[in-house]
């Protein structure tokens, strides 16, 4: 299986299984709409304020910060997607024990056979329930197809933008990879990693909801073939069939909403010009019937010492856990800090190669060194054949260039990280 198969796979499953529990999320759940109004172009307006704004501060904020941030936002998100199928009291416990789970497992997954996959697990199972959750209250609340259709159009133009003119789509992606509470849903096997963004979910969830709140089966139907062919599969093939348009082919980083937006918008226009678009006025007169003889009890009451001690006992979590840990390299490598100093040997770590751009002399010994929580490898792009095949923490590669010349090359498992090596007499 190639590095391109596994990602068409996961994004396929993943996203799928995204809108689908999406569409069944909002088939049979009632969220509580909006206390003034309805979700509309303004809220979308607003959304897309943050989506500029939180790139930047991603990049310049500290993990531990960060990792706050983050267990804030999907705190939030899971109580407002659980709480009308789970007691609230039950809620204050197993949410934040989810969230703590994701930080400790993160912390320790190279610790125990298997937890690479455990961690992707843990934050596949949060960042879905979050899209689902939050897509569904966007739609309940009032979106309708056309306005999430010009908001995918936008979305495209961001990231171009952000990946080809201002590249901090790529660095985001690769710095977030492996750290607690990991905005995307993703696997890794046989040596692949590939994940689906959290951003890119949210769209997948929303766009199939209201597909079908709008022209029923027919656009649910068509939202789905939408998803796979142009959010699933299209971003994988790209760098195949054109090498160099997003990078390198064995690790070009493609924004699925590149692909995906056009596509949505002309699938919201033939649908428009087939029917008229329900409006969420008309779903709610239709549906009310059916979802009142459905609707659950009434909740019961929480005191304050259980929301007091979930919040307490994530926010201890965040403090303590969320920070960067220690490596223990093997006896045969240097610390990250030697291992800098010296052109011929290049340090793996927080997904990115570090010097990025290293000189040696023909005939050197270049070793790449693994220091992240997560496998990597090393292939050449360009210049030289080389293939280290994975490794994990601790373990290196060495290779000796014969010849002068600038050599090209990437980690095939993680979209984006890519170096140079230049060969001088």
């Amino acid at each position: 299986m190639s590095a391109t198969s596994f990602q068409i796979i996961v994004g396929i499953v993943g996203s799928m299984t995204g809108a689908l529990c999406a569409l069944a999320y909002f088939r049979h759940v009632r969220l509580e709409r909006p206390p003034i109004g309805a979700f509309n172009a303004r809220d979308l307006a607003v959304l897309g304020c943050f989506i500029l704004a939180l790139p930047p501060l991603y990049l310049a904020v500290p993990v531990g910060v960060l990792t706050g941030f983050l267990a804030v936002t999907f705190m939030a998100a899971l109580m407002i997607a659980l709480r009308p199928l789970v007691s609230t009291r039950v809620l204050w416990i197993a949410v934040p024990g989810l969230l703590i789970a994701n930080i400790l497992e993160t912390r320790s997954m190279n610790e125990f056979a298997g937890g690479l996959q455990i961690y992707w697990l843990l934050t596949t199972l949060i960042v879905g329930i979050a899209a689902v959750g939050i897509g569904n209250l966007y739609v309940q609340g009032g979106l309708q197809l056309r306005h999430i259709a010009w908001f995918t159009l936008f979305l495209a133009v961001c990231d171009i933008f952000f990946t080809n003119v201002v590249a901090l789509t790529p660095l985001l992606a690769i710095s977030l990879q492996g750290r607690p509470l990991d905005p995307s849903i993703g696997f890794a096997a046989s040596g692949f990693n590939a994940n689906v963004g959290l951003g890119d979910m949210l769209i997948f969830c929303m766009y199939t909801t209201a597909a079908y709140k709008g022209f029923g089966r027919r656009g649910a139907l068509l939202s789905l073939f939408v998803i796979v062919v142009f959010g699933a599969v299209g971003p994988s093939v790209i760098p195949l069939l054109a090498p160099g348009l997003f990078g390198t082919t064995a690790a070009a980083f493609v924004p699925v909403m590149t692909v995906f937006g056009p596509a949505a918008f002309a699938s919201y226009l033939w649908l428009s010009r087939t029917l008229p678009e329900r409006s969420g006025a008309q779903w709610i007169i239709e549906q009310a019937a059916r979802l009142d003889r459905s609707a659950r009890g009434p909740r019961p009451r929480v005191g304050f010492a259980l929301p007091a001690g979930g919040l307490a006992a994530l926010a201890l979590a965040v403090a303590l856990w969320s920070g960067e840990t220690a490596v223990s390299p093997s006896p045969a490598s240097a610390s990250p800090d030697a291992a800098t100093k010296l052109e011929s040997a290049v340090v793996m770590k927080n997904v990115a190669f570090s010097p990025r751009a290293a000189k040696v002399e023909v005939g050197d010994t270049v070793t790449w060194i693994n220091h992240d929580r997560v496998p990597h490898d090393v292939v050449a792009s360009s210049g030289a054949t080389f293939d280290s095949g994975t490794f994990g923490q601790g373990e290196k590669f060495e290779y000796r260039p014969t010849r002068p010349g600038t050599i090209a090359y990437v980690c095939t498992l993680h979209q984006g990280m890519n170096g140079t090596l230049t060969v001088m007499r």
